[in-house]
């Protein structure tokens, strides 16, 4: 689950341009087996001020983020890393951004510049 309390904020776009909104986290929760998060924030209290939301970054302090298992890692933490083909062992490249498919699979798509 995820700590309430800690300041977090949400990256959005309003009348064209983008906004960063600090918001309350009231409660949150992962839903199993998926990408995704059920929260509550403070103030946004009706499907309508939700759906305002929709689309938008939930950005928190990477020192806030919830801790992983063996073996987890966040896809963001792969930027900067060396791609090596496993057979041969010839570095491909690096890691320079992750794009989020958005797909159920929960499959990212990796930005890899050529060496």
């Amino acid at each position: 689950s995820l700590t309430c309390g800690l300041e977090r904020w949400l990256r959005l776009q309003f009348s064209g341009q983008e906004r960063v909104l600090e918001v309350e986290l009231v409660a949150g929760r992962g839903r199993p087996g998926d990408k995704s998060w059920i929260v509550k924030f403070s103030g946004f209290d009706s499907v309508d001020q939700a759906k305002q939301l929709v689309g938008a970054t939930f950005l928190v302090r990477k020192s806030d983020r919830p801790e992983l298992e063996e073996g987890e890692f966040y896809s963001r933490d792969l930027v900067g890393m060396r791609v090596i083909l496993k057979d041969t062992g010839e570095l491909v490249g690096t890691v320079v951004n992750v794009f989020d498919t958005g797909g159920e699979s929960g499959d990212d798509l990796l930005h890899v510049m050529l060496d």
